[in-house]
């Protein structure tokens, strides 16, 4: 099964502005609606960073996760985020090539950072990886078509760092 990755990412980051959107409209006043006021700008797709990348996953139980992303809007930032973690309900080595977008300037993000990680693959699969700060802003989400065997549904926190 052939990917296309920039529709992956794409179908990717809108599923989960849908999602904020929906979080944000059934409790305006949490914490986390506060947290992604930019993702109600009418134009959020349309100012985005795109961004594509290599991203490495391993374990059985314990794992580890990497993703190497160049991103630009005209100007260009290299993002990297590692994680390493479990026990968690994963198994697999997968080596693929993602893409997507940051919702925010990745210039103004930097350590601490949550994500959410999921990869379905036996031979060929996909995987999506969607970063988040701490306080539960979206960062951006990231979607590619996996080489390699594995299957993962992990959260967490991790390291995020621009240079």
């Amino acid at each position: 099964m052939k990917l296309n990755v920039l529709n992956s990412a794409k179908k990717a980051l809108s599923t989960e502005i849908v999602r904020i959107k929906t979080a944000i409209a059934a409790d305006p006043t949490s914490k986390f609606a506060k947290a992604n006021q930019h993702v109600l700008a009418r134009d959020v797709l349309d100012s985005v960073w795109v961004a594509g990348g290599e991203l490495d996953f391993g374990g059985v139980i314990w794992w580890t996760l990497r993703c190497d992303l160049v991103a630009t809007n005209g100007n260009f930032a290299a993002v990297s985020f590692s994680a390493a973690g479990g026990p968690d309900w994963d198994l697999g080595i997968v080596d693929c090539w993602v893409a997507g977008a940051f919702v925010v300037d990745p210039s103004t993000i930097q350590g601490n950072c949550n994500f959410t990680f999921v990869v379905g693959a036996a031979g060929e699969g996909a995987v999506v990886l969607t970063l988040y700060a701490p306080d539960g802003t979206l960062y951006g989400t990231f979607a590619g078509a996996a080489e390699g065997a594995g299957a993962a549904y992990i959260s967490g926190s991790g390291s995020l760092n621009v240079g």
